[in-house]
């Protein structure tokens, strides 16, 4: 015999922002507080969102996307944490990857019917962590859906390399890319907190008319959905923009901003931060850090400063190439990326940011030794857009060093004839009558 579940109360845990304010006074405390912008809007859909996760249960309807804020900007970080983060409006601390993962399991089993704020950076986190989190919400996503099951979150991740998430994991993604500046938090909190708790009070208070404007949202947002590219269809998409038709309902939001909600779905996969993204990102960051410390000398392909084994040279056409042995030991061992060589490779091919023969990861070139040898053999050719502004400019100084010379020291009977056109650089003449 099967024992139906109780549901127990959700907001045991909840610390709720209670106001007696008229919703009009709440909706215009919202927008005083909260600029105008896709983030703001995508994370006040999610935190109502997760209001009402019980009446989407009983519609069929439970999580199975993860939602993925990116940002490498720490204000933005705390911004989206005090937009979306509603179990305490006093508090904006997100759950961290590198918590054991007992204390996240019971975080996320203990918070129903709210939102959850993951943070993982690669700074200071290793992949492993990230590998945890990701596990654990998919694990929710397949239990949430039984009939016994509180699992009841909106599980939204904020990290500064999303491009490291597997393609194949169920999520969508948003790039924060501007910084968003913020002094007090306060005014934001105490917005979204009071907005939170309406949304409470109305589905409490009735029910009835929550349910049929939902039911009503639901059937929109299907529509909506469908005509979405199929990668962009999931429960989570209904759920988002039903939320967004609910708010719109309410005058809270616009017309205007459900259909902003539903264009962000349908370039979503387009715009997201891409893993050949973040290896190339790596890999001209590693390079440039090696060039500019020294670690890698650069030399010319065919004139001095000749090019030796144990350095790179710049090539004619605009690369910077390093034996297969070199690139491994320099630049790939420095690096911290979930993929093997051959994927690293892959992903800078198919940026055209490296060189290869047919079928190859390297490229056949000639380059003269300072003996006049012609060494014939094969390099990683990588282009120089992968380079930063000062290792760019440390090549340019290596391969204009044949012909031109600093003046940072002085150099006996040294007469200047001519001032290189970019670069701090002169070519001249000794001359000792």
């Amino acid at each position: 015999m099967s024992v139906k579940f109780k549901r127990r109360n959700a907001f045991n845990y909840i610390h709720l922002e209670r106001t007696t304010e008229s919703i009009d006074k709440i909706v215009d405390s919202y927008h005083k507080a909260c600029p105008s912008t896709l983030p703001v809007k995508v994370g006040t859909a999610l935190s109502i969102l997760s209001r009402l996760l019980p009446q989407f249960k009983d519609e069929g309807l439970t999580q199975d996307r993860m939602w993925v804020i990116e940002t490498s900007d720490d204000d933005n970080s705390r911004f989206m944490t005090a937009v979306i983060q509603n179990r305490n409006h006093n508090s904006m601390e997100p759950i961290f990857s590198h918590s054991r993962i007992t204390g996240i399991e019971d975080e996320l089993n203990k918070h129903v019917d709210c939102s959850t704020i993951l943070r993982h950076s690669f700074v200071i986190d290793d992949y492993y962590d990230l590998e945890k989190v990701l596990k654990l919400v998919y694990e929710q996503f397949q239990t949430a859906p039984l009939e016994e099951s509180v699992c009841r979150t909106v599980p939204v991740l904020i990290t500064d390399n999303a491009g490291t998430i597997p393609d194949t994991f169920p999520h969508y993604q948003l790039s924060i890319s501007n910084s968003i500046k913020v002094e007090d938090f306060g005014p934001l909190q105490k917005a979204m907190g009071k907005l939170n708790y309406c949304i409470i009070k109305y589905a409490e208070q009735n029910p009835d008319a929550i349910n049929a404007d939902l039911k009503k949202a639901i059937k929109n947002a299907e529509q909506l959905v469908s005509e979405l590219p199929y990668k962009a269809q999931s429960n989570s998409a209904i759920m988002f923009l039903a939320t967004g038709l609910v708010l719109y309902y309410k005058k809270i939001f616009s017309k205007n901003d459900v259909l902003e909600l539903r264009n962000y779905l349908k370039s979503e996969a387009v715009n997201r931060t891409s893993l050949g993204n973040v290896v190339s990102k790596a890999v001209g960051k590693s390079l440039s850090t090696a060039i500019c410390s020294g670690t890698l000398g650069v030399g010319n392909e065919s004139s001095p400063p000749f090019w030796k084994p144990n350095m790179a040279f710049a090539g004619s056409d605009g690369s910077i190439n390093v034996t297969r042995q070199l690139f491994v030991e320099k630049i790939l061992q420095q690096l911290e990326l979930p993929v093997g060589h051959n994927k690293i490779f892959q992903a800078l091919k198919e940026n055209d940011l490296c060189f290869a023969n047919p079928g190859e990861d390297l490229k056949t070139r000639t380059v003269i030794g300072a003996d006049g040898v012609k060494n014939k053999q094969r390099f990683v050719s990588l282009s120089r857009r992968l380079l930063s502004e000062e290792a760019n400019r440390k090549v340019d100084v290596a391969v204009a060093s044949d012909m031109f010379h600093k003046l940072d020291k002085p150099i006996n009977n040294f007469f200047p004839f001519m001032q290189h056109q970019h670069l701090n650089m002169v070519a001249g003449q000794i001359i000792n009558d």
